[in-house]
C-alpha cells in the first residue's frame, strides 16, 4: 500500500494561482495512473514443476481542490492541493503446472465477516426503528 499527498500554495494574480494549481493537480494525479503489470502480478514462485503467480486488485482514489482565501484585490491566500491513495489486495493465485493452468481465488474472510456484521447491524437497527 502506498499513499501520496501534497499540498501547495501559490501567491500572486488569480490567473497565476489557477495556472500553478492546475499544474500541481496534473502532476499529482498522474502518479495514480502509473499502473503496470508489476503492481498487479507478483514475482513467479517455482515449486517443483509448478509455478505460482499471485494477482492483486488495485483500489485507487484521489482528489484535488483549489481554494481562494484572498480578498477581491488578489491579495493573500489562494491555495489548494492534491491527495489520494492506492491500495492493493490479493485476489487470486495462478498455478501453472504440466497438466494445465488453474486460477485459485483468494477469499478475504475478514472482509466478508465485516460485511455480514455491518449488514446484520443495519437490518437489526431498521427493524428496531419500525417498532
Amino acid at each position: 500500500m502506498s499513499d501520496y499527498a501534497s499540498t501547495g500554495s501559490t501567491t500572486g494574480s488569480a490567473l497565476g494561482n489557477v495556472s500553478g494549481m492546475a499544474s500541481e493537480i496534473t502532476n499529482g494525479l498522474s502518479r495514480f495512473t502509473e499502473v503496470g503489470a508489476s503492481q498487479i502480478f507478483g514475482d513467479p514462485v517455482h515449486v517443483g514443476d509448478r509455478v505460482v503467480i499471485t494477482a492483486a486488485a488495485l483500489d485507487i482514489a484521489g482528489g484535488a481542490g483549489i481554494g481562494n482565501g484572498g480578498d477581491n484585490e488578489g491579495n493573500g491566500g489562494g491555495g489548494g492541493g492534491v491527495g489520494g491513495r492506492t491500495e492493493g489486495r490479493p485476489v487470486a493465485a495462478i498455478e501453472i503446472a504440466p497438466d494445465g493452468v488453474r486460477i485459485r481465488p483468494i477469499i478475504d474472510f475478514t472482509r466478508i465477516g465485516l460485511t455480514l456484521l455491518i449488514g446484520g447491524f443495519a437490518i437489526w437497527r431498521a427493524a428496531r426503528r419500525r417498532r
